[in-house]
């Protein structure tokens, strides 16, 4: 989607070397500048727009997008920017009633016309269908909503008899990292439908509230703020004064800055307040330069204007290269478990290979900061208000009553914000140094170049097991972490390869940390195991778990466990089943997945997905949204996302949402979710869902080709690869 007389291209052509700063652009078809004003140069442009009904006049420079224009000039926060490149839909807005990307069209464009953002559909009231979200939990964090609004409503005022596909479709391009998918088509169809509002929760009491909230569950106090955009992230925080400050981060693994960057020469673009450089030798997604200034396109001008030289130093980028090379500290218990494996009735081994993935949230990281005398307020996108308040009392060596730190709202985390962003404390700085307040957003490059991921592993590993099923000891050699079995209880010892690569970024926690790739490992092991045995796989784990019998008899069922093949085919298109097992954080459960997958072409379907969750719920409406949510994200991270680096530079390849694909409302299988009660200690319900995923996945396909595909994520590539082809 975007304006009219805009092309894609001819917009892109006309961004700069430092976050997408637009340098211009040639208006296209003979557009004019309203009233005879200069269409191109740095002068400003006074026209008007009508925005949700009202007239907006407008005084910016030609360059200005209709999103800043919206959020920097107008306060109208409900659009949000995801990627700045049109990949995400979190900015869609209506021009004169169609869905258009605000972040790819010019502001001027709309001179005249009709703009309708996500708060202008709520202006007597929520819309039918924002209710529904809430009802029907179409949403988590909230950061994409109002683009996914929009979308779905043009749909369903254009066609209020839209089937499921039509809804998808009206969605393709959007991108919703917390995968609240499921939830957003159930709302759509119940508009369709024209279901009757859910009865009001605050007027419920005694038995009837009861039964209402073991039934479904209670909605979102939130809900209603996120679906209608009044929802303020620390990416809306307006300050008076305010200045904005951006950063060039490094895309090079290890580089040096070379010469002398122009300081002098960003210093003279208008607006800007302060231009510093902050090292000479970066590493991959590390701020190289900052620059401060009283909008962010003059502040990505001066970046640009630097003219900064970076020389990328020597890589290893390869893990498969370090896991050969690397130097092995040996378990002390490795020798007598190899032993052990060697002399057991079968055996089975493979060498497994884990991606780099992205935590990849919408918002990404940011904050504001503010100074009053002696005291500072700081807004940031944060998992951990008290933590980055500790923190930044002790950068600060302000008392901890002096410093307030606010997180109205949070556009996604899963881990990279468990913390202050490392940047934090520069722009509190800032705030300071210039006597006014400094908000910094990363760019999406900047975030998926250092925003936080999953470092790449190698895993060798051997298990072996009695005529009966009976595990008698498994052996792991990992890079560059050590691996446990974490879930099937044997004799067990890893051997852990010391080496290092390059390029992976900052790696923090990423949702139930370490679980996913081991478990990756463990289940697929087990098939492989199971195979070596003739046994079905749910007789092996049951033999060693008998537990996980009530998961299977629930899932199995549901999944047809009694059509997965026993013997492969040799017809192009195949389909298989696989399972998989884990758990996290006081929960745990099971997938059946059932896939397609195309031998000629290595393309993987996903059919459907039978998740058994267990645990103690106190939310099912809740919990039933991170069941599906988690089982999305970590089907994303096994099927489509990857960390690409150059082998030469250790430059990662997709720093965009064009590229580095995530998993969007056209790849969602069908999704069927059994929650089972369980007394006992609580815990969270957002880690296990992502356990299993991956090993049933890799399990179905097993299933289906007669080949291990051991190296993720299972792309067209990877899995031809594995077939030989």
């Amino acid at each position: 989607m975007s304006g009219e007389g805009i092309t894609r291209r001819g917009f892109l052509k006309a961004a700069g070397a430092a976050g997408g700063a637009i340098a211009g652009r040639d208006l296209v078809g003979g557009a004019q500048a309203p009233a005879g004003a200069p269409v191109l140069g740095p002068d400003k442009v006074a026209f008007t727009i009508k925005v949700n009904g009202k007239p907006c006049d407008l005084n910016v420079e030609p360059r200005t997008t209709l999103l800043n224009a919206l959020r920097n000039h107008l306060d109208v926060t409900g659009p949000k920017e995801g990627c700045g490149h049109g990949a995400c839909g979190a900015c869609t807005v209506w021009l004169d009633g169609k869905p258009v990307l605000a972040c790819l069209m010019l502001a001027i464009d709309a001179a005249g016309r009709e703009v309708t953002t996500v708060e202008g559909l709520s202006q007597k009231g929520p819309d039918p269908l924002q209710a529904k979200l809430v009802e029907h939990e179409g949403l988590q964090c909230g950061f994409c909503v109002p683009g996914f609004v929009m979308s779905i409503k043009a749909c369903l005022r254009d066609n209020p008899k839209a089937t499921p596909d039509e809804v998808k479709r009206s969605c393709a391009g959007h991108v919703c990292r917390c995968a609240a998918y499921p939830g957003m088509f159930e709302a759509a169809a119940a508009v369709v439908k024209g279901e009757a509002p859910e009865p009001d929760v605050t007027k419920l009491s005694g038995s009837e509230l009861r039964r209402y909230v073991e039934e479904k569950g209670l909605p979102r106090l939130d809900g209603a703020d996120k679906v209608t955009g009044r929802a303020k992230y620390a990416a809306d925080v307006k300050l008076p004064g305010m200045l904005h400050a951006r950063v060039f981060a490094s895309p090079f693994a290890n580089a040096t800055v070379e010469g002398e960057p122009d300081v002098a020469a960003a210093r003279k673009v208008p607006g800007v307040r302060h231009v510093e450089v902050l090292t000479r030798s970066p590493k991959i997604g590390e701020p190289v330069a900052i620059a401060v200034a009283e909008d962010p396109q003059a502040a990505d001008e001066a970046l640009a204007a630097l003219g900064l030289k970076l020389r990328p130093g020597e890589v290893q980028t390869d893990p498969h290269e370090a896991f050969r090379r690397g130097a092995v500290k040996e378990d002390q218990k490795s020798e007598s478990i190899r032993k052990a494996i060697e002399s057991a009735a079968a055996s089975a081994s493979n060498t497994y290979s884990v991606n780099m993935v992205q935590h990849s949230a919408l918002e990404p990281h940011g904050c504001a900061a503010q100074w009053k005398d002696d005291s500072l307020t700081v807004y940031e996108s944060t998992q951990h208000v008290w933590g980055v308040h500790r923190a930044i009392s002790a950068a600060t060596k302000l008392g901890q009553n002096k410093v307030r730190v606010l997180c109205e709202h949070m556009g996604g985390g899963f881990g990279a914000k468990i913390g202050p962003w490392n940047f934090t404390p520069r722009v509190v700085g800032l705030a300071k140094e210039l006597g006014a307040p400094v908000k910094c957003m990363n760019t999406r490059a900047g975030e998926l170049l250092g925003g936080g991921g999953r470092i790449p592993q190698v895993v060798e590993v051997r298990v072996g097991a009695e005529k009966d099923g009976t595990l008698v000891g498994e052996w792991r050699k990992s890079f560059p972490l050590r691996m446990g079995p974490y879930w099937y209880k044997m004799p067990s010892a890893c051997d852990q390869v010391q080496g290092r690569t390059d390029g992976a970024g900052w790696a923090p926690a990423l949702r139930a940390p370490g679980a996913p790739p081991a478990q990756f490992v463990a289940e697929s092991i087990m098939d492989d195991l199971a195979a070596k045995l003739g046994m079905d796989p749910l007789e092996l784990r049951i033999k060693n778990r008998p537990e996980l019998k009530r998961w299977f008899d629930e899932g199995a069922k549901r999944i047809g466990w009694e059509r997965r093949r026993t013997k492969p085919s040799g017809d192009p298109v195949v389909r298989g089943i696989g399972v998989g097992c884990g758990e996290f954080a006081g929960a745990s459960g099971c997938d059946f997945i059932e896939v397609e997958v195309d031998r000629r072409t290595g393309l993987v379907r996903v059919v459907k997905v039978v998740v058994v969750f267990e645990g103690g719920f106190l939310n099912r409406r809740a919990v039933l949204n991170q069941v599906r949510g988690g089982t999305i994200m970590a089907l994303s991270w096994a099927l489509l996302e990857e960390r690409v680096l150059d082998p030469r530079t250790g430059a990662m390849m997709n720093p965009n949402f064009e590229f580095y694909k995530i998993a969007g409302p056209l790849d969602v299988p069908e999704i069927e979710v059994v929650l089972l009660g369980r007394a006992g200690k609580s815990g969270g319900v957002g880690e296990a869902p992502v356990v299993p995923v991956a090993g049933a996945l890799s399990n179905a396909i097993f299933n289906a080709l007669g080949v291990r595909a051991a190296r993720m994520p299972f792309t067209p590539r990877n899995v031809l690869e594995a077939i030989g082809g």
